[in-house]
């Protein structure tokens, strides 16, 4: 065989480290615990107004859709109202759901 061949050889290979005999992946992942529980989100009323105008609009708009619609449709009259009444619902928890307490403003 000429000496300008590249030879193979088959060696097991395995993730121990030979001079230290442990494992070369010894890492853990540790989450600090700040990260862990992000704080809740600040909803404001203002926020909650255009949440539940655009759901409201919406709403309003498959409704007047779904009358434009000839009547012979009934399928597609019948998911526009029930969009309409799904974005109405929405409006209305938008603006109902329960806001997150007020901390005083020393503590902010």
């Amino acid at each position: 065989m000429p000496k300008d061949t590249l030879q193979m050889t088959a060696e097991p290979t395995s993730d121990i480290n030979a001079k230290t005999q442990e494992p070369l992946h010894t890492m853990s992942y540790q989450p600090r615990p700040s990260l862990a529980t992000p704080p809740p989100p600040a909803d404001c009323m203002p926020c909650k107004l255009v949440g539940c105008a655009g759901f409201g609009g919406l709403g309003l708009y498959s409704f007047y859709q779904a009358q434009q619609l000839p009547k012979n449709l009934v399928a597609r009259r019948l998911g526009l109202g029930a969009m309409g009444t799904a974005f109405i619902g929405a409006a209305v928890y938008r603006l109902t759901m329960p806001m997150p307490p007020q901390q005083p403003a020393s503590e902010q």
